[in-house]
């Protein structure tokens, strides 16, 4: 019985793991962090005296 919770909590584990991974290595992510960068350099996040 414990063998399979153990393995059944690792599969969950990795699956989480990959989860991250692609959501890091997406495009997704990868256009929505290029976006910030352009309103940053745009200067759309500086403050207004």
């Amino acid at each position: 019985m414990s063998s399979e919770v153990d393995y059944l909590l690792k599969k969950v584990d990795q699956a989480g793991s990959q989860v991250i991974d692609n959501f890091n290595s997406s495009a997704v992510s990868k256009s929505f962090e290029q976006e910030v960068r352009e309103m940053v350099s745009l200067g759309f996040f500086v403050k207004k005296i």
